[in-house]
């Protein structure tokens, strides 16, 4: 049979010799000096490969070259640290912009997810590359929550190249074909940004607090952090109008009123303890007159 070439290959990686293969010499250019040739086992199907790297994936020694199947929730995981920490994003604030789009996520559960220990569903894979791209500011796509040259472990019998899950993910995958992306639909972030407001404009509407715009929600849930979204659930409310409903009585978040009111009922010298209990007299306070607003709200 004659050699293939860079851009072909006669096979598939494997480790044991099956009925019907053969070996075959990828080496480029041996002849007979130097290192001994690399090889593998070839069954008879054609697999297309358009770059060199795609043959040093699968024709190192043993095949050792080929990067250790890992499970998508590592995969995605590991790019989101990445991309955060490139950015020089902090884990609160993707927790804070997920809970703008309706995601109960407290920083813990982005620590989890970087881990790769949280497990995924598909609504929130779909929601994530506009978290990031808004707690970021910078855009980024479902490409950028996965490496290419990664094996993904969809089941016990099933490794996936991430370069093929991502294809089938975006519908650019002809069945059966082994191809590299080189586009991804995009999406309209503000169309997106805009549908995750709707919602909380219409309850802080039916309170009284309407006239507010989505820009005007994008900078009160900025200053949203996690009391606001602990305090948000204990009245039955969502992070953005219960923070918008802080800025309509006070002026400022949950959190920084409560700070101003501690600040202002204690000596400087309070011992750490002393702060810690006031902070939740006040914290507890601030909250039975959140309840009180909404309940002349909804009695008016």
């Amino acid at each position: 049979m004659s050699r293939p070439t860079q851009g072909e290959v006669d096979a598939e990686p494997c480790h044991a010799r099956s009925a019907g293969e053969h070996r075959v010499d990828i080496s480029a250019g041996h002849r007979g000096v130097g290192p001994t040739p690399t090889h593998i086992y070839a069954r008879p199907l054609r697999w297309q490969f358009s770059s060199a790297l795609d043959l040093m994936r699968v024709s190192g020694v043993a095949c050792d070259a080929v990067n250790a199947p890992r499970a998508l929730r590592q995969v995605i995981g590991a790019r989101v640290k990445q991309v955060r920490e490139q950015a020089g994003g902090r884990q609160e604030d993707i927790a804070r912009v997920a809970r703008s789009f309706g995601l109960a996520w407290p920083r813990q559960k982005v620590d989890e997810l970087e881990r790769g220990k949280k497990a995924i569903s598909v609504e929130e894979l779909v929601l994530l590359p506009f978290v990031l791209s808004h707690a970021l500011d910078r855009t980024v796509s479902t490409a950028d929550l996965f490496d290419a040259d990664d094996q993904i472990t969809l089941s016990a019998q099933t490794d996936i190249p991430a370069r093929d899950v991502l294809a089938e993910l975006c519908g650019t995958k002809p069945a059966g074909a082994f191809i590299h992306l080189t586009h991804l639909p995009s999406f309209d972030a503000v169309e997106v940004i805009a549908r995750a407001f709707a919602r909380p404009l219409r309850r802080l509407e039916a309170l009284g607090l309407g006239g507010m715009s989505s820009r005007d929600l994008l900078a009160i849930e900025r200053s949203s952090g996690e009391p606001e979204a602990r305090a948000a659930r204990q009245v039955g409310e969502g992070s953005i109008v219960f923070t918008a409903i802080c800025y309509h009585l006070w002026g400022r978040s949950l959190s920084a009123e409560r700070d101003a009111r501690v600040a202002a009922s204690l000596p400087d010298a309070a011992s750490a303890s002393t702060v810690r209990a006031k902070r939740g007299r006040v914290t507890r306070e601030l909250v039975a007159e959140i309840r009180a607003f909404i309940t002349r709200a909804e009695q008016s």
